[in-house]
């Protein structure tokens, strides 16, 4: 009875040990901020949410899903129909294409420098695109070509119905050229970006809003077609 006692008292003592021991490691772990921003950028590119559900203990992944979907649609009215009278099929078909391009974004998150408490810079490597430079020179000439043909009388009606007219040849034109360009996609010299991943006051990790702003620029050229 004594020896029975005694081995539970040890086993008692070893249970304690163990999640003693598992309770200090899982306080010293240290955050895989590697894997967070790959998280994030398959969320954002890919529409891949697997690796973001590990990093969040409050969004499911519908809420993820969500989250990429508002991305792209955020993208596409500000960057391709902002301004511009544009049927819901036609939106939808734009939005569509630059899921398209995301998709085949080329990315890879390499190496993690820990910079202070709770904070780290990560190196994203990426291939730029020719899209968008493309898209928009052939956009700029396919208006000029509409400005043509309205100075030929080409267009037939009322001052607002040649308006209409040339509108929705423009956004059927412009759709046309995004879906041919992004099928001829090319892929430009291998660059390097640095972002922040950092702690909040909420002790929520997040990748810094202006370094993925520029990661997007970046990878789809768009600074080269902004005024």
């Amino acid at each position: 009875m004594r020896k029975i006692k005694r081995l539970q008292k040890f086993a008692g003592m070893i249970l304690m040990l163990f999640f003693t021991a598992g309770a200090l490691t899982a306080c010293g772990k240290a955050f895989d901020a590697k894997g967070f921003v790959e998280a994030k950028l398959d969320q954002m590119f890919q529409g891949d949410v697997t690796k973001a559900l590990t990093f969040t203990e409050k969004e499911t992944k519908a809420d993820l899903e969500k989250e990429y979907e508002t991305e792209i649609i955020s993208f596409v009215d500000r960057n391709i129909i902002g301004g511009m009278q544009v049927s819901e099929g036609m939106r939808n078909d734009f939005i569509e294409v630059c899921r398209q391009i995301f998709l085949v974004m080329r990315y890879e998150v390499t190496e993690v420098e820990e910079t202070g408490k709770h904070e780290y810079e990560v190196s994203v490597e990426y291939e730029p695109v020719d899209v968008f430079p493309k898209f928009v020179t052939g956009v700029q000439q396919d208006s000029e070509e509409i400005m043509q043909k309205a100075k030929n009388g080409e267009y037939k009606g009322t001052e607002k119905e040649i308006n209409e007219q040339m509108q929705t040849e423009f956004i059927r034109h412009s759709y046309e050229l995004l879906n041919t360009y992004w099928k001829e996609i090319s892929y430009g010299k291998e660059k390097t970006l640095k972002v922040t991943v950092a702690r909040n006051e909420k002790k929520e990790y997040a990748i810094a809003d202006e370094d993925l702003d520029e990661l997007i620029v970046k990878i789809l050229r768009l600074d080269e077609i902004q005024d």
